[in-house]
């Protein structure tokens, strides 16, 4: 009876299955809150890791525009500079009469290299806002290669080697092209050609390959390991055959000449058998 008395002091048992029920929804509760932890935490992993990798393409396109920028306004310096020098000595009347035009010359070099720099930097700009307009027509090659060597042998940097167009192996070759384009190509392969080609003879040939035709511009300059053949026409880029530092010029011609290709039809590969084998 003592018992009795203390068990009803106590209160009636709980029911057990009421219990289990009240311990299966707290377990539930708990998971639940775990796991939407765990969504959040992973939520957050992915966006941190996101924001880290912007931030690093961020810093990478930073670093390409200010090595471009640098580039351009090298390349726009000079020219600009070699005119202003000429123009300067033309004020003082120091040129001698029999030299005046050697010294005119001098400065239509510098001028067509400018105009060929802001050229290059206009198509670049038409490319990246897909506003390129490309117009195809029929191009003789022998007569096309012709006056492309008549223009370029007056801009010859003084004391090179010089430019050696076979224009035999263009008669009677005809391709779809945009002229203008095509001389864009053309220019800044011969550009990259002097550049890098150890003051040799710039070579310019025309190879049928069934109903294909094919353009090569040949040095025997410094060459380059044929593994990065592609990294060539990537921006702004370095001069492994330098130790790595940073050539003068916006890094544009070859890719602007390759994207020109393509525009037209057709397409453009570098290729060498290693280094100073042009």
């Amino acid at each position: 009876t003592a018992v009795s008395r203390q068990e009803a002091a106590l209160g009636p048992k709980p029911d057990p299955a009421e219990v289990q029920r009240l311990r299966e929804r707290r377990k539930s509760r708990t998971l639940m809150i775990v796991g939407e932890g765990a969504l959040a935490a992973l939520l957050f992993g992915v966006l941190c890791v996101m924001l880290l990798r912007w931030l690093a393409q961020e810093r990478q396109r930073r670093r390409e525009i200010e090595a471009f920028i640098a580039s351009v306004s090298h390349e726009l310096k000079t020219p600009l500079a070699g005119i202003k020098a000429l123009l300067g000595t033309l004020e003082m009347g120091n040129v001698p009469p029999d030299r005046l035009s050697e010294y005119l010359d001098m400065g239509l070099r510098e001028a067509d290299r400018l105009e060929h720099l802001v050229e290059n930097l206009l198509i670049a700009n038409r490319i990246r806002r897909s506003a390129l307009q490309v117009r195809l027509e029929d191009v003789d090659l022998a007569v096309f290669l012709a006056e492309f060597r008549r223009h370029r042998e007056a801009l010859m940097p003084e004391g090179h080697a010089g430019l050696a167009v076979d224009e035999g192996s263009a008669r009677g070759v005809g391709v779809r092209a945009d002229g203008d384009k095509l001389r864009v190509v053309l220019e800044n392969l011969t550009d990259n050609a002097i550049k890098y080609g150890d003051n040799t003879a710039v070579r310019i040939g025309v190879r049928r390959d069934g109903d294909q035709v094919a353009v090569d511009v040949e040095d025997d300059g410094v060459g380059f390991d044929p593994r990065t053949a592609d990294d060539l026409f990537e921006g702004v880029r370095e001069n492994t055959a330098a130790g790595g530092a940073l050539v003068h010029g916006t890094g544009l011609g070859l890719g602007i000449a390759r994207d020109l290709a393509r525009a037209m039809g057709g397409d453009l590969a570098a290729h060498s058998d290693g280094r100073d084998r042009g």
